[in-house]
């Protein structure tokens, strides 16, 4: 995980006057996924608050670029990156309309389609209209934390100042998605079918939280900081991510206002009876003295492994067997809202919630939220697109 506090930062040499490719946009959020995935290395911090006049913004000192270490493949035509056609629903409010779109696989993979680098100029040069490239202006001086190397000509925004760029100015429920990814233990990426599990993450709350109270008003800060009250490092599944956005957001954004829980938190030790197992439970609140456990099952595992169904059955019994309330949501609870609310009633009795009767009633915005949290092609499409 990417965090200035605990990685020093490399210098930079500011005599270095040999073209640097600076990335950032959507193509430093491509890299991030990919590194995230393992597929591309951690890159080294640097200590770098400018874009430098030696930036490239013209397809002719691209060419002399080597973009090896990104995974992509420049031909006189473009940036290439393949994309994969795939029927998409993305829940638009019409019964059964189903579209057909395009998902783009990302930077390190066989040339396909073209799309441009994003890359980014302090404003001395802005030019290159070219299909290789869209520039964007970063004016000023950023906060620390801003840049990785990623070889001796190329840089890449941080994973912070990667999310300020690719905020969404009004909708926020992508930003915390994203956020909550970046900080999680799976690694999502267009190309990869079901994401990938167990993976470092490339950026911690509290770091993102830093670099947007440092960051002023740019681009993104407002959008972040709507954002950062959601975003808790950790979660181990898209599944999850959505399990906990649905109970938490409050009311107006169609969730159902919940506390925050702890997540992917470890038994207290000090405070299990002899002979008790310490278990990682997916969602925790404590009410009092008692704990209330909300975990998902998505049956996929399970499916492979009846050693799988019977550790978690055992862990489970064990778990009550202590005092903890716990309540299992599986995929079916979240195919359909009358059966989500259900399982959100058991909760909110679990902790001692006064439930109004009209909570739970379904809504436009209610039906909305969980259209789009539980559509199974969301999570790979391209960031953000299609939530409205």
């Amino acid at each position: 995980m990417i965090d200035a506090e605990t990685i020093k930062p490399k210098p930079q040499d500011s005599k270095d006057t040999r073209p640097q490719l600076y990335l950032g946009y959507e193509t430093a959020l491509l890299f991030w996924r990919a590194v995230h995935e393992g597929r591309l290395p951690f890159p080294q911090p640097i200590d770098v608050r400018t874009v430098g006049p030696q930036a490239v913004v013209g397809f002719r000192a691209l060419r002399d670029i080597d973009l090896g270490p990104l995974g992509v493949v420049l031909t006189p035509v473009g940036v290439l990156a393949q994309y994969d056609e795939r029927i998409i629903d993305w829940g638009s409010g019409k019964e059964g309309e189903v579209r057909r779109g395009l998902v783009p696989v990302g930077i390190a993979t066989p040339p396909g389609v073209p799309v441009p680098l994003h890359v980014l100029t302090s404003g001395a040069k802005r030019y290159g209209a070219h299909d290789c490239l869209e520039v964007h202006l970063v004016a000023g001086t950023l906060p620390n934390a801003s840049f990785c190397r990623v070889s001796d000509s190329i840089v890449v925004a941080s994973p912070e100042l990667t999310f300020l760029q690719t905020c969404h100015k009004a909708r926020d429920l992508p930003n915390i998605e994203l956020a909550s990814e970046l900080c999680g233990t799976y690694a999502l990426h267009p190309a990869s079918l079901p994401c990938r599990f167990d993976v470092t993450p490339v950026l911690a709350r509290e770091s993102l939280e830093r670099y947007v109270n440092a960051a002023g008003r740019r681009w993104g800060v407002q959008a972040a900081r709507r954002a950062l009250p959601w975003v808790l490092d950790g979660f181990a599944s898209p599944r999850e991510t959505e399990l906990y956005l649905l109970l938490v957001l409050g009311a107006d954004s169609g969730g159902h206002g919940l506390p925050l829980p702890a997540v992917n938190e470890a038994d207290d030790m000090n405070s299990l009876p002899p002979g008790f197992t310490r278990y990682i439970a997916d969602l925790t609140w404590k009410v009092g003295k008692r704990v209330v456990v909300v975990e998902y099952d998505g049956y996929e595992e399970h499916e492979r492994s009846a050693k799988k169904v019977a550790q978690d059955k055992e862990r489970r019994s064990e778990m009550a067997a202590r005092g903890e309330a716990v309540i299992v949501v599986t995929k079916r609870d979240m195919e359909s809202e009358q059966a989500f609310a259900k399982k959100v009633a058991q909760i909110k009795r679990a902790l001692q919630i006064d439930e109004k009767e009209a909570e739970n009633e379904p809504s436009d915005v209610r039906n909305a939220l969980f259209r789009w949290l539980t559509n199974p092609h969301h999570d790979h499409l391209p960031f953000g697109y299609g939530y409205h």
